[in-house]
């Protein structure tokens, strides 16, 4: 639990590099609104060994692998899925944290809102690799 805390929190730095808030504390489940009129919300942050890799072709794309998702338990075993379309990570060293947000621009001009951001983590270590799906 202390882990997913500093990861959600992390992630709420993170998502400050686009002004979308400020040095304020983030919940899940909160919608903050940023002075630009930038709203987000963090819907889910979830360590795990292995998420589901098959690509945009359905609506569990990089979700966590469970028996719930993914086409698990309607045409194959879970473990069928993990060897066939599971991405694990790449070492002992590296996890898997899946985050799951919402954005909304609530302001009446356009604007682009990055998916680009670095996850800083408690223990000074940071990943800035990809971009947030």
């Amino acid at each position: 639990m202390k882990k997913a805390l500093s990861v959600v929190l992390s992630v709420l730095i993170m998502l400050s590099f686009t002004g979308c808030l400020g040095a304020e504390k983030g919940e899940i489940g909160k919608t903050y609104t940023s002075s630009n009129d930038i709203q987000f919300t963090v819907n889910q942050v979830e360590i795990t060994d292995v998420i589901d890799g098959w690509g945009g072709a359905n609506d569990d794309f990089w979700k966590p692998l469970d028996e719930n998702n993914c086409n698990v338990g309607g045409r194959y075993t879970l473990e069928e899925y993990k060897a066939t379309y599971g991405l694990t990570a790449k070492n002992d060293d590296e996890r898997i944290v899946f985050i799951s947000y919402t954005v909304k621009n609530v302001s009446g001009n356009d604007k682009i809102i990055n998916d680009v951001g670095v996850l800083k983590f408690d223990n000074g270590d940071e990943y800035s690799e990809g971009a947030l799906a």
